[in-house]
C-alpha cells in the first residue's frame, strides 16, 4: 500500500508539531508545512501532496477558504482536509 504523502498547513507551529506527530505516526509521510496562507499554493506545486491539511482560520488575510478556492481553480485535482476549532454551520458547509 503507497503511503500518503500530506501538506500541512496552519499559522500556529504546535498545531503544526501535533498534527505531524500524529499523521507520522499513522504512517502518512508529511512533505511540507506552512504556517502562511499566501504559501500554500507554492508548497502545494512544490511538494505534490495527495493530501492537504488544511485551517480554516488563518491570522490576518486569507482564510482556508479563500486558499482552498484558490487552489482549486488552478488544481482542480488537490484533496483538501480542513479542521478548525470553530463551529460555525455556514462556514463548516461552505467548506
Amino acid at each position: 500500500m503507497a503511503t500518503i504523502k500530506v501538506l500541512l498547513a496552519d499559522d500556529h507551529p504546535l498545531i503544526l508539531e501535533g498534527l505531524r506527530a500524529a499523521l507520522t505516526k499513522r504512517g502518512m509521510r508529511i512533505v511540507g508545512e506552512t504556517e502562511s496562507a499566501d504559501e500554500v499554493m507554492g508548497r502545494f506545486r512544490q511538494c505534490r501532496p495527495d493530501v492537504l491539511v488544511l485551517d480554516l482560520r488563518f491570522g490576518q488575510g486569507a482564510t482556508g477558504l479563500d486558499v482552498a478556492r484558490s487552489l482549486l481553480s488552478k488544481e482542480p485535482e488537490a484533496r483538501i482536509v480542513f479542521y478548525s476549532q470553530f463551529d460555525q454551520d455556514e462556514v463548516i458547509r461552505e467548506a
